[in-house]
């Protein structure tokens, strides 16, 4: 099972260069332990599946305990941190495992004319899921 998650370019180029090794949420799926693959919507400009990675594990934890742990992986500064988990009590940390470029961006509308690009993420419907993979050029 698989989700599609929306993120700014910086921060998915980053997560493709290495430098970003944990992705910030404020909420992530419920059906956590199910979910191994993630697609990269790159939002913005942009508007296309960049890429994937892998889910190694997820960490809820408050946002001050979150910081502390993956400041020097996190791939953001300290005030846009703090910018994004404003007022917010808990967050996620959610380390990322083999990142994937795609040699060639999939436009997700090709795939479903109905695509809604997510605030934050979906999850990848079954047949959604099978036109992704075969797609998948790395």
């Amino acid at each position: 099972m698989s989700v599609i998650l929306s993120i700014k370019p910086k921060y998915a180029m980053k997560i493709f260069s290495g430098e970003k090794k944990v992705e910030f949420r404020k909420k992530v799926w419920i059906k956590i332990n199910k979910i191994k693959k993630v697609y990269l919507y790159v939002s913005g400009h942009i508007g296309q599946i960049l890429g994937t990675f892998l889910i190694e594990n997820i960490l809820k934890e408050n946002p001050k305990t979150l910081w502390y742990l993956y400041k020097e992986v996190g791939g953001i500064s300290k005030e846009e941190f703090d910018s994004y988990f404003n007022n917010t009590y808990q967050g996620n940390g959610i380390y990322i495992k083999n990142p994937v470029k795609f040699k060639q961006p999939i436009d997700p509308y090709e795939l479903d004319p109905n695509f809604r690009p997510p605030q934050n993420f979906m999850y990848v419907r079954k047949d959604l899921e099978k036109k992704l993979e075969k797609m998948e050029v790395v």
